[in-house]
């Protein structure tokens, strides 16, 4: 895997945190 595919991919599972928790404190 080359670092820019690593990279993104981060970014991506970072994203989903953020709305995880968005959606949480929403349902809270």
């Amino acid at each position: 895997m080359r670092p820019v595919e690593l990279m993104q991919s981060f970014s991506n599972d970072n994203n989903m945190l953020k709305k995880m928790d968005i959606v949480s404190k929403l349902l809270a």
